[in-house]
């Protein structure tokens, strides 16, 4: 049986095939992008393999969550204490951030204004 003569008598089929063939095609090509995007992230340093991020762990009601809003105590203490650290940068949200520990209450508004 020959397929295209198949083809012709059955258009919607073919039709159908072809969308369908041409959506996964690019949802496929758009998720290679994705992950290649993101596993090149900070590969064009130098040293790339030595850029971490640290991040803040909070515990609330035992759900755990992460910020990368830490104390500025800390990008001046970790290079001095920790040897393989050779520097550390600060990065500031936009917006406010509070923090509560016991009676203490810290609070810091990220920098709003234009570069």
């Amino acid at each position: 049986m020959n397929i295209l003569s198949s083809y012709r008598r059955t258009r919607f089929f073919l039709l159908v095939n072809i969308t369908g063939l041409a959506i996964g095609l690019a949802a496929s090509i758009m998720l290679i992008l994705f992950v290649v995007n993101e596993l090149s992230y900070d590969r064009h340093f130098a040293g790339s393999d030595r850029i971490v991020r640290l991040n803040t762990a909070m515990d609330k009601k035992g759900e755990i969550k992460y910020f990368s809003t830490n104390l500025g105590i800390a990008y001046s203490e970790l290079p001095k204490k920790i040897a393989g650290i050779a520097s550390a940068v600060r990065l500031f949200p936009n917006g406010k951030t509070e923090l509560i520990y016991e009676t203490e209450y810290f609070q810091f508004r990220g920098f709003r204004g234009k570069f």
